[in-house]
């Protein structure tokens, strides 16, 4: 019985760290996707007085 302890143990240590991992991943590919998403829309963002007031040639 003390061989299937440290086996559920070490078996547990392990589902817990892939777990963890993939938590890390998901979480920092959501905050890579918000940031590149307000990346685009300051890029997309354009001053509208200069908008309302500029001549097209």
């Amino acid at each position: 019985m003390d061989l299937l302890n440290v086996a559920v143990s070490v078996f547990g240590i392990c589902v817990i760290t892939i777990m963890v991992f993939v938590t890390v991943l998901l979480c920092s590919g959501i905050y890579i996707s918000i940031k590149d998403l307000f990346k685009q829309y300051k890029h997309d963002e354009k001053n509208p007085i200069k908008e309302i007031f500029e001549i097209n040639d």
